[in-house]
């Protein structure tokens, strides 16, 4: 139940996010623009691409006006445009003498950018690896810049599904991070809320643990020991010790979760129902077996108040409380509660196109 639960709290459930160079934003997100000042924009842009070859140089004004070039035909979802101009840069900076090491490294990500954004994910992570093996052995790259790469191969990589690939380049990211703005700032969330989730898919319970009990201190820093957000991953924590069999652990920390929904204005139901169903598998399998009935119980008066806001991780309860009552040879009562979840669940069904299943 808890391993299923974890999965309806929408912050953790998304994949890492990196800070992209180029903008990858479609044309439907930004501001209208009229046709005339599209094409006047355009023209601006392209003149000063060849205003800047014809006064030669070094190519660094070249490679500028390119990459603003580029980044015009991205927000207007003419990617083949977009990924010729950077492929472009990328010449300019492969042959610049001596290497310009830093304008390269963007050079590589952008243009590795654009190809994972345009689905050519195997040309994205060679130069992705590309520009990282040159941010390890070249002086004079940022800290900032290097971690934007680390950042981006690991949302690649996890794309793919290959997070055990993508767990030190979120190692990478953090140290990094920490590096910049210190071991106590907000920037420090994010990373280390994408490598605990990271180490969840891989069940490296005892690493995801410690990186979220570290997150969970900085957020009780930052925002308090009462915040929502604390809550959050509080609930993961929960996911984390209770996988490596520590229930007393588990119990303590669901207890203090479910303390803060309670407390929270408004009231975060569905957060409770999911804290008060855990509470309950914590306890059922320690055999307090009328303490876990009633908890259930609790979850499911939670999802009346919260109706149609809990419909999803009502269906998850119902099916976990049916189960728990078919272990204790309830049957009757396990059916009525399976053909309620069913019920919701076609209920959802027209509003979604699918069934809410466990």
């Amino acid at each position: 139940m808890i391993g299923r639960l974890r999965n309806l709290f929408g912050k953790s459930g998304t994949e890492p996010k990196a800070d992209e160079p180029v903008s990858l934003a479609p044309a439907a997100s930004a501001a209208a623009v009229s046709q005339p000042d599209m094409a006047e924009t355009e023209r601006r842009l392209t003149t000063a691409v060849a205003e800047a070859e014809r006064k030669g140089g070094d190519g660094v004004a070249v490679g500028d006006a390119l990459n603003l070039l580029a980044d015009f035909m991205m927000k207007h979802q003419r990617l083949v445009e977009a990924e010729q101009a950077l492929r472009r840069v990328l010449a300019i900076e492969d042959a610049a003498t001596p290497a310009r090491s830093d304008r390269l490294v963007m050079a590589l990500t952008n243009l590795a950018s654009t190809c994972r954004y345009m689905g050519n994910k195997p040309e994205a992570e060679q130069l992705y690896r590309r520009a990282i093996e040159l941010c390890d052995r070249s002086t004079g790259i940022t800290d900032a810049l290097a971690v934007t790469v680390a950042e981006n191969l690991a949302v690649l990589y996890s794309e793919e599904g290959r997070y055990a690939e993508s767990v030190p380049l979120q190692v990478r990211s953090v140290a990094l991070r920490e590096r910049i703005h210190g071991p106590a700032d907000e920037m420090l969330i994010t990373p280390l809320d994408n490598l605990a989730r990271l180490y969840r898919h891989l069940q490296r319970y005892a690493d995801a643990e410690a990186t979220l009990r570290r997150l969970v201190a900085l957020l009780e820093s930052l925002r308090g020991p009462n915040h929502s957000d604390v809550a959050h991953h509080l609930h993961f924590l929960v996911d984390a010790c209770f996988n490596q069999g520590h229930d007393a652990e588990a119990e303590k920390l669901c207890r203090r979760t479910l303390g803060i929904y309670e407390k929270a204005v408004p009231t975060d139901l569905v957060g409770g129902a999911a804290t008060l169903a855990n509470l309950a598998q914590i306890l059922g399998r320690q055999g307090r077996f009328d303490e876990a009935e009633k908890s259930y119980k609790e979850a499911l008066l939670t999802i009346d108040v919260g109706g149609e806001a809990c419909r999803s991780i009502g269906i998850h309860v119902l099916n976990a409380y049916a189960t728990f009552l078919r272990q204790r040879g309830r049957e009757a009562e396990a059916q009525a509660q399976t053909t309620r979840a069913a019920a919701l669940s076609a209920a959802a069904a027209p509003a979604s196109g699918q069934s809410a299943g466990p």
